[in-house]
């Protein structure tokens, strides 16, 4: 039994070593597969997609000149490879009111198309506008045929306003989120004030009901909110209760629901007090 454990033990030894071995030839000949496969081109003498061999090698300014022999059918050609040319197009930049036209670098091969949303100044933008050499707008161009472009913020938008307060009406702009949402009559703050939207322009129409996103909206037309004691009542019930609180008339001893308790109401509004009827 010795001995069968130790020939058993050896040839586990050699099973090992070989294997070892065999794992060591693959690795390299994978590695000599992917580096032969690093210059599969296409062939101007057979036409495949083909291992070249790189039998010389020049620099030609940012690119350079390669000198290749197909594996295939052996023919040698020369390839030239040579980086995009950079070029400058001017944009006109739009936040808000206020536009830049500045010059963006980009490759000359580079395709463009509206909506497209781009990184510039640590901001987003999305162009809007691209005109060829002729001036004629197109949805779709390379940048070498590209003349200008202009582009809106697209993270942030400003949008002007009209304050109006009493006769006086002052205008000003705020900045929001893209995807923000205004709806007609709401209530919002500006300047530590608050001012309800009394009309929402797009541009084609105003409107004083419904919701407009932000996107949409050219301008916001600010009021300042109603006071408690502007709100004119509409119901019976609201009538009722203004009378009582002196904003309808003469009433000799007006409730102040400001300072009057929760759940505390006049008992012979509800047909008076039930000792009396007892």
């Amino acid at each position: 039994m010795g001995g069968g454990a130790a020939h058993l033990a050896s040839t586990m030894v050699e099973a090992f070593e070989d294997g070892e071995t065999a794992d060591d030839d693959d690795v390299g000949n994978a590695d000599e597969e992917s580096q032969a496969g690093e210059n599969i081109i296409e062939c101007s003498g057979c036409g495949l997609l083909a291992d070249h061999e790189v039998l010389r090698e020049r620099k030609r300014g940012n690119g350079a000149d390669f000198l290749l022999k197909c594996c295939e059918c052996g023919c040698v050609h020369t390839v030239q490879f040579r980086p995009p040319k950079i070029i400058n197009i001017p944009i006109m930049l739009t936040e808000g009111a206020k536009s830049k036209i500045e010059k963006i670098a980009m490759e000359e091969d580079e395709f463009l198309s509206l909506e497209v949303i781009f990184a510039h100044d640590e901001k987003h933008w999305r162009l809007t506008r691209l005109e060829n050499r002729k001036g004629k707008s197109v949805k779709h161009i390379v940048a070498s045929d590209l003349s200008r472009a202009t582009a809106l913020r697209a993270d942030r938008l400003q949008i002007k306003i009209t304050m109006t307060e009493g006769e006086d009406s002052n205008a000003d702009t705020i900045e929001v989120d893209a995807e923000k949402i205004f709806s007609a009559g709401s209530i919002i703050r500006h300047d530590g004030r608050k001012w309800r939207i009394r009309a929402i322009h797009t541009g084609t129409e105003r409107t004083l009901t419904g919701k407009v996103p932000a996107l949409e909206v050219k301008r916001l037309y600010l009021h300042e909110p109603p006071t408690f004691e502007e709100i004119v009542p509409r119901t019976g019930r609201e009538r009722r209760q203004a009378w009582k609180e002196g904003r309808l008339g003469f009433n000799p001893n007006p409730v102040d629901l400001k300072k009057q308790p929760r759940g505390s109401g006049d008992s012979r509004g509800r047909g008076g007090d039930s000792s009396q009827r007892r």
